[in-house]
Parts: structure tokens; sequence; C-alpha cells
């Protein structure tokens, strides 16, 4: 199985060192060009931040150093459950083979693959359409892993993948509460179990749909009842 997850704006800086190729050099390069000639006047505008933040970035992109693991380098409520602080040598290989995490920037990177500062996402106002630039390099790529995804990304992220193209099976999974309408998705709620899910995964070399649908945490349990062959929905 290979897990996509979606990134986060917010990034930090670790010591850990990257040991992994970054899988799309050239296409990655041509992003980052367009990103380096901003001015911060442009990324304020276009990535719709404060100057603060704007001017941070441009600084960021200006040296532009590409040396922070993925899997530690990003710093939503998603990434700080999955603890990958806590993984053993063993779980951040087994991470490398089933894991990728999604970014309008990279396209994918495997956790140990190196990233720069660079917080461009889907809704930033582009010289190029990224969905139409990623789609057939992504879905190629995700083809010739030949494995069953897992899909805990974003719905912005998941839209980088041609499902017109994309035939193997998709798992989505979702996380939803009760509430007096029925079962409901709540954002942070949803973003913090996708973490933990991922990490349940990776630390117990979860390998089939079956085990998948056995797990249980912070009161989330499989709903058989809503969910289908390629939506799997956990109930609290």
């Amino acid at each position: 199985m290979l897990i996509l997850l979606s990134p986060t704006k917010t990034q930090k800086f670790v010591d850990n060192a990257a040991e992994c190729g970054i899988i799309f050099e050239q296409p990655k390069n041509e992003i980052l060009k367009i990103l380096k000639s901003y001015s911060i006047e442009a990324i304020c505008s276009r990535m719709k931040c404060s100057e603060k933040i704007a001017t941070s970035t441009y600084e960021h992109l200006q040296n532009f150093n590409e040396v922070i693991p993925a899997i530690y380098a990003y710093n939503g409520a998603t990434f700080k459950n999955l603890d990958s602080s806590s993984w053993s040598e063993e779980d951040i290989d087994y991470a490398n083979n089933h894991l990728l995490i999604l970014s309008a920037l990279y396209g994918c990177s495997k956790p140990m693959s190196p990233v720069g500062m660079y917080r461009l996402d889907f809704n930033v106002k582009f010289d190029m359409n990224l969905y139409e630039y990623w789609k057939p390099l992504l879905t190629d790529y995700l083809i010739s892993r030949d494995q069953v995804i897992l899909n805990l990304a974003s719905q912005e992220y998941f839209n980088m993948i041609d499902l017109d193209v994309y035939q193997k099976p998709i798992i989505t999974l979702e996380f939803k509460e009760a509430s007096e309408k029925g079962f409901v998705t709540k954002g942070t709620y949803a973003k913090i179990a996708r973490g933990k899910m991922t990490k349940i995964i990776i630390q117990n070399k979860i390998s089939s749909l079956d085990n998948l649908k056995k797990v249980s945490f912070d009161s989330y349990e499989f709903n058989s009842s809503l969910s289908t062959n390629s939506n799997f929905v956990y109930t609290r």
C-alpha cells in the first residue's frame, strides 16, 4: 500500500539529514525558477500573506536550501501527530517505500527526500496551471509504483491525480464525528486523525485492507455501514 499525505504551509528547520533523492528534480526547478522571480510584494499578493511572511518566504526562496527530510519539514496538525521523531530506522525505511507527501512544488516526496522552505500551494496565483503541470507527471509515477493507494490527502492535493488515466485501486480514508445531523467531518480532527492513522500503519507495517479495517484509535472505529470498497470511513 502507498499512503498519500498533503503538505502544510508551515515548515520548520531540523538537524536530520536527507537520505533520498528528489523524484521530480527538473520539473521542480522550473517551478522554483518562477517562484524566485517574485518580489516580496508579489509574494504578498499572490500568496495572500502578511509582509512579514512574504519577506521570510522571499529570503528562503532566494537562498533555497534543500536539506530537510520531508517527513520532518512540515509542521501542521497531521505531521505533529505522525510523531516521526519517535520512529525507528525500520519505520523510516518502511515509510520510504509506503508513503508519499504531495506538493505543489515537488510533485511528491518520499519521507527522507530533501525539501526547502517554499510555501506554495494550489491556491496561489501562479504563472502556470499547476494541476495541468503535475497531473501527467504524478499520475504516471503512481502507475509505475503499482501499489494500492491509501488517500489521506486533502481534496486540494488529491486533485493532482488524473483519475481518467489512473485506473488502479484508490482507498480514501475519512474520519467523522457524531453530531445531531449524523456523522460529519471536522477539519482539525480529521487532520489529526490522518497523522495518527499514518503513524499506526507505518509502525505496525499494515499491508492488508482487512487489517486496516481493524485499526481503532482515539475512539475512532471502522464504520462498515458508511464505508464502500473505495471509501473507508472511521467514526466516533
